[in-house]
């Protein structure tokens, strides 16, 4: 993903005839282990939110859409990206030489009586630092890692904003799932208080059977205001992230898979992961580093000149006050020899740190990715179960009411069966949000990069 450094041709004879010049000599880990190959180059998604469109729907889309282009994070990230960019540009004109115009006056005396002069100098001024020891082509090479892991922060920051998006979009439509199924538990509820009232009038149930029956309306009931709060949490978190003041939804089916999804497609989805990739340019910077530390054992060679005129007493810039200068230099930075062995001691350790966090990182994605399709698939494999314990719950509270009206099975019979039926239903509510919340977690693991 980095440029190797081309010096010039000066440099090149000048380093060679010093030893040559350093370089980081830096390789991307291709095995963790024997049985974990690892991606050879990583592959940015340009469009996260095109994997959306699968689920078809245009509520969630226009979200998405609104969070990608208005988004403070994101637009901060992007700027981000612009910052690196001129620092990295920086960092590539250090190896030129540096042109300067410049004009001044000095007036001077020597001691008391003595005659006051004037100097006049006006001209251009060079500096050129040849890259004897690589140095400078280093430095441009982690300014350019520095851009290359704020691309990835980009797709991070992304990632975790649709992500974000998508979880309270579908907390929204939870809350109003699971308000409807209320809603349908408040009418069946009194549906069966009517039986009840009816067998009430006719002298064959008693006050305490419609009693019971209320309280388990009033439970219903007391859950509703929860689920209105939820809803209205939902609206504010989205309005923050698409940068609205509020949002107007109106409701739908929560979005789902129409079948479950293969464990084997985790592995492709590595060289999808930005954090993954910010690991492994993070290893690669730690590497450059330990080179520039390495690169203070060489010389530095400095030029410096003058071109331009110079004159006494007054400005003049004749024939005669021309004037040049050249003044070569060479240091030794390495005259602190324990210093420099100090610090090329802590970027060696720097490389060991960097490879092991990167290391932890990609097991931490591994278990990451078969984890995710792991839940879902379970969890769309235990929502299907539920929804036919859903029918036969509805089924037995018909067949139960039918014998109650007949004298054929008692209230406690009858409320038992009612109460199974609300729970079956709440739990398929439940279960819905969570198979969706399961989904935006494939998402979010496989970096909008899951092929369906």
């Amino acid at each position: 993903m980095t440029n190797l450094f081309r010096p010039s041709a000066i440099a090149l004879l000048l380093s060679l005839s010093l030893g040559g010049c350093v370089s980081s000599q830096y390789q991307a880990p291709k095995q963790l282990t024997a049985e974990q190959p690892l991606p050879a180059t990583y592959q940015l998604v340009a469009t996260p939110a095109d994997w959306w469109q699968q689920l078809h729907d245009p509520q969630l889309m226009t979200l998405l859409q609104q969070a990608g282009t208005q988004n403070a994070s994101l637009l901060a990230a992007s700027a981000n990206i612009k910052r690196y960019a001129a620092l990295q540009s920086d960092a590539a004109d250090n190896d030129l030489p540096q042109l300067t115009a410049t004009a001044g006056i000095e007036r001077s005396q020597q001691g008391k009586d003595g005659v006051i002069s004037s100097r006049y100098q006006q001209g251009a001024s060079l500096a050129w630092q040849l890259d004897l020891s690589g140095a400078v082509a280093l430095a441009e090479q982690a300014a350019q890692q520095d851009r290359e892991i704020a691309l990835l922060r980009l797709q991070e920051v992304q990632l975790a904003v649709l992500t974000q998006v998508a979880r309270h979009y579908g907390d929204w439509l939870g809350a109003q799932l699971q308000i409807e199924v209320a809603q349908a538990n408040l009418a069946n509820l009194a549906k069966t208080r009517s039986i009840v009232q009816a067998q009430l009038d006719a002298g064959s149930a008693s006050a305490l059977e419609l009693t019971r029956l209320q309280a388990q309306v009033y439970q219903v009931e007391a859950g509703l205001p929860a689920l209105y709060l939820q809803q209205s949490q939902a609206e504010l978190a989205l309005a923050a992230l698409t940068a609205q003041t509020e949002v107007k939804l109106t409701k739908r089916s929560l979005p789902q898979f129409s079948q479950p999804l293969a464990l084997s497609q985790w592995q492709d989805a590595l060289a999808k992961r930005p954090d993954l990739a910010i690991a492994e340019r993070q290893l690669a910077k730690a590497h450059t580093q330990l080179a520039i530390d390495k690169a203070a054992w060489y010389p530095q060679l400095s030029l410096q000149g003058f071109l331009g005129f110079v004159s006494l007493g007054r400005v003049k810039t004749g024939s005669d006050q021309q004037s040049w200068s050249l003044a070569p230099s060479l240091s030794l930075p390495a005259a602190d020899p324990m210093s420099v062995a100090d610090r090329i001691d802590a970027s060696t350790a720097g490389t060991e740190v960097a490879l092991q966090q990167y290391r932890a990182q990609v097991f931490a994605v591994v278990r990451d990715l078969k984890g995710s399709l792991d839940t879902y698939n379970q969890g769309r494999r235990a929502q299907l179960l539920q929804q036919q314990q859903l029918a036969a719950s509805a089924e037995a509270v018909r067949l139960t009411q039918l014998r109650y009206q007949s004298g054929m099975a008692d209230f406690l019979q009858l409320l038992d069966a009612e109460r199974e039926l609300l729970s079956a239903r709440d739990q398929a509510a439940r279960l819905s949000l969570a198979n969706y919340q399961h989904m935006v977690g494939l998402y979010q693991e496989f970096s909008a990069g899951l092929a369906l």
